[in-house]
């Protein structure tokens, strides 16, 4: 048979092994060098690059033809993934691009020639320009030599150490004005290890900066006013030695600051006083009183005595560490000889001053002139003058001018007219600053013959009464905006009692189980559903009740008033009264009637396309004889859903940081006040989206290992920093339970080779569960190596995990024990599987054993020997 024959033979699909036109072009003596798609004998398609000659015999004018094959498939093959993988790393590049562009610090890659290559969009607005005209810019022309010469100095350091340099504060001046940033550099190294450049990111430190300042501009106040204050003020640490001493309280003792600093506090005092102090400031130190104030004698250097009040407080350091004792001196020893005078005073009218002296109100005598004769201590409390300084003023000053005047008038009408006034009030300035809220009670006094010689009366502090008339009108407004927000919100709104009552009710609420808010106050919430969908939601509510957590997603029927059934979603909390006693129950209800007959269609055609997809599978193993081709088709579809949870992860996460930076923005009233009930509302969501973020990010990192997207960044690294950042992220809880952590093996240095920031997400998730399912006892943290491999060992005393639950551990979404306690503990069933995954990336296995009620230990490797490249 000639070749040209055998090329026209038909394939069993009835096709021929080349095309005709190229066969034709072979007879006319054309040589061919091109690819074809080929059908072989087995029926499948190969890819072959055929070559032909013509050759030509003289003898007898035949022609010959060479033809060679070259199989060509695998090359097509690599060649079309190449395309994939450019087309995604494409899209990758812009998302990476955009999510650049949208991060409120300044992004830059330098060259190593002070050139800017590429910065981000916020990075542009802060120089006032377009990405496009900054990007290719060298700095020298957009500083001046010097600026610019400091920056190149600053990259070369990093850029021939080859090694970042972090978060170091320099001031950044632009166009657009001065500002202090944070700045971090990289240097920027190729695949072929050549150091290209810098990578930079900057935030905005300033607002920071400035309360720095103004802290130290507050020290500086502080100091001032201790140096003018006519009383004596005084630190001594803990050893009883004077730190510092300001100028009023070495001219009251009589010592120089130098005599004072070389003296003991002791060492001032005679035996008894000596005591007196010591035993005084002992107890102030073991009961951590907020203050002491004690009185004592003192005899000066020239021989005057002096009767001294001391105040006394504790001082800390920074970490809240008791490092000494501060407070104030004063001189009273006027005040002790005036004390006499009045107890010598108070023989004559005993009765008469143990009832003013021991009433909590102020009580004050003056003359005409409104000068003070007489003030009980009360009122210097209230006033917080000394009885001396008060009997050498007048009633109008104790006040400012117009308030001065206005009292001067009351007591003016009093005495013309001769009434008593008892609803004088006024706002009152303290000498520290704080204003208070006085009410002033006016009476004339008279002598034996009946003349007006002055008044008498009560001073009380009104200041928390006014403060509560301010709060109850804040709190009325509150529940008036609190109100209308409820009424206006698309989703139905209810409150009932504790026996299940309806007490309030919003409109979206009517509308949906279409009754009027006549019809369903005071209205029982079984009188709206069948029997045993009211004891579903009873049970629903109890357990609410019970356990004190809201209950989400909380799914039954209702009956509206023509009978028509609606299905609804309901949430369910406590209502709290001012005292935290629990008087009912409220929440939000949305229909979820249509979502449901939607859902039903959805089931139906789920079934139908399953009924599909079995013919097409059966179709299919009919047509793969190899079992590796079936594999295949696995493996694809698993990487596409792999790909998919990735997407829809990372599109996922955008929404909750803007939720939870707002929701951070409204904690901190940055928009506004708010109240506690907010507050807590608003944490609520914050918690609530900052576990959400924490699923989608482990759903993300799972997505990208079985992608095969992730890269290890292996590097030598100290254990032991890592361990206690773990140990502190923790601190809160481990606090709460009385947990003792116990470190085995670490008392040395321990560096390991591994991926820093990996290795810490395995730790965290497996400490994690540790805490989370551990009541009380201890966690145990251990650490051993050998040879080949790093072991590490987290061991609890915690509830332990059932035989029949050890396949569900290391599985998705799947949560062990699903006990109360379990259950009232937040979890997504991503954490040890996550961990897992990135344990086996390094090369690494994980294993447990546990006994129910004794706890649990997870032990995990990392090998020494690891492949030093992307994995």
């Amino acid at each position: 048979m000639q070749f040209s024959n055998l090329l026209r033979k038909k394939a069993e699909n009835n096709r021929t092994l080349i095309n005709e036109d190229y066969l034709e072009k072979i007879h006319n003596g054309h040589d061919i060098d091109d690819q074809f798609q080929i059908i072989c004998k087995d029926g499948l398609y190969k890819w072959v690059n055929i070559k032909t000659k013509v050759l030509l015999c003289n003898e007898d004018k035949s022609s010959y033809y060479l033809f060679f094959f070259n199989d060509i498939s695998k090359e097509k093959f690599l060649e079309k993934k190449l395309k994939k993988v450019k087309s995604k790393y494409k899209y990758l590049n812009e998302q990476m691009n955009i999510i650049f562009d949208n991060i409120p610090a300044l992004i830059f890659y330098k060259d190593i020639n002070n050139n800017i290559v590429k910065v981000n969009q916020y990075t542009a607005t802060e120089y006032g320009l377009r990405k496009e005209e900054l990007e290719g810019e060298s700095c020298f022309k957009l500083y001046s030599n010097q600026i610019a010469n400091n920056y190149w100095l600053d990259d070369l350091e990093v850029i021939k150490n080859q090694k970042a340099k972090l978060r170091y504060e320099e001031q950044w001046t632009t166009k657009m004005g001065s500002k202090w940033l944070e700045t971090s550099k990289i240097p920027y190294i190729d695949t072929n290890g050549i150091v290209k450049g810098i990578i930079g990111f900057s935030i905005d430190i300033s607002k920071y900066k400035k309360k720095e300042d103004q802290l130290k501009e507050s020290k500086k106040k502080y100091r001032r006013i201790i140096e003018t204050i006519k009383d004596g003020y005084y630190e001594i640490n803990l050893h009883s030695r004077y730190t510092y001493v300001n100028d009023a309280l070495c001219e009251m003792l009589g010592y120089t600051k130098l005599e004072m600093f070389k003296l003991r506090l002791s060492d001032q005092f005679d035996e008894n006083t000596k005591n007196f102090l010591y035993n005084s400031f002992q107890k102030l130190y073991e009961q951590e009183n907020n203050d002491m104030t004690v009185h004592y004698y003192f005899t000066k250097k020239d021989g005057t005595v002096l009767y001294l009040k001391t105040s006394a407080y504790m001082k800390y350091d920074n970490n809240k560490h008791k490092i000494g004792f501060y407070g104030l001196v004063k001189d009273i020893t006027r005040n002790k000889i005036l004390e006499n005078y009045i107890e010598q005073l108070k023989k004559s009218e005993e009765k008469y001053r143990i009832f003013i002296e021991n009433i909590n109100e102020g009580y004050y005598e003056i003359d005409k002139e409104g000068k003070f004769l007489y003030v009980n201590d009360a009122l210097c409390k209230i006033l917080e003058y000394p009885i001396s300084e008060i009997y050498l003023l007048r009633m109008g000053e104790i006040c400012d001018e117009k308030t001065g005047l206005s009292i001067f008038h009351s007591f003016n009408e009093c005495c013309e007219k001769e009434k008593n006034e008892s609803n004088i009030q006024f706002e009152f300035q303290k000498k520290n600053g704080e204003k208070i809220f006085l009410e002033i009670s006016v009476f004339l006094r008279h002598d034996i013959e009946g003349n007006k010689i002055g008044f008498y009366g009560l001073v009380r502090d009104i200041t928390r009464n006014k403060i509560l008339e301010h709060l109850n009108e804040e709190i009325h407004n509150s529940e008036i905006k609190y109100r209308n927000i409820v009424e206006n919100i698309k989703e139905g709104y209810y409150e009932v009692d504790i026996k299940g009552h309806y007490t309030f009710i919003n409109p979206a609420f009517c509308k949906i189980v279409e009754r009027s808010a006549e019809d369903l106050i005071g209205l029982s919430y079984k009188k709206l559903m069948k029997e045993d969908v009211a004891e579903f939601v009873f049970k629903g509510f109890n357990e609410v009740f019970n356990t004190g957590v809201p209950k989400y997603d909380f799914e039954f029927a209702f009956t509206c008033k023509n009978d028509k059934k609606i299905i609804v979603e309901s949430s369910v909390d406590i209502k709290y009264d001012n005292e935290r006693n629990k008087i009912g129950f409220f929440g939000l209800v949305r229909d979820k009637t249509i979502r449901k007959i939607e859902e039903t269609i959805m089931e139906e055609m789920n079934e139908y396309l399953e009924i599909i997809v079995e013919q097409r599978t059966k179709e299919l193993n009919d047509l793969l004889k190899e079992q590796k081709n079936y594999l295949n088709e696995i493996i694809k579809a698993s990487q596409f859903k792999s790909q998919f949870m990735a997407m829809m992860s990372h599109e996922l996460r955008t929404p909750l940081n803007a939720i939870m930076g707002f929701t951070d923005l409204l904690l901190e009233e940055s928009l506004g006040p708010i109240s506690d009930l907010q507050k807590e509302y608003i944490s609520d969501i914050k918690s609530s989206s900052k576990h959400q973020f924490n699923m989608v990010q482990n759903i993300l990192d799972i997505s990208r290992i079985e992608a095969g997207e992730i890269n290890l960044v292996l590097k030598d690294f100290p254990v032991n920093n890592i361990i206690n950042q773990v140990i502190s992220s923790f601190k809160l809880q481990i606090d709460e339970k009385k947990l003792e952590i116990i470190k085995e093996g670490f008392n040395r240095e321990c560096i390991i080779y591994a991926d820093p920031v990996k290795f810490k997400q395995i730790y965290m998730n497996i400490f994690d569960n540790a805490v989370k399912y551990t009541k009380e006892g201890n966690i145990t943290l251990s650490f051993e190596e050998n040879v080949r491999e790093w072991i590490f060992k987290i061991k609890d005393t915690g509830i332990g995990i059932a035989k029949k639950d050890y396949n569900l551990i290391f599985e998705d979404f799947k949560r062990c024990d699903e006990s109360p306690y379990v259950k009232s503990i937040y979890g997504t069933g991503l954490g040890l599987p996550l961990a897992k995954r990135i344990i086996n990336l390094h090369g690494g296995e994980i294993t447990f054993f546990s006994n129910i009620g004794k706890g649990t230990t997870f032990t995990f490797s990392i090998p020494k020997k690891q492949i030093k490249s992307v994995v």
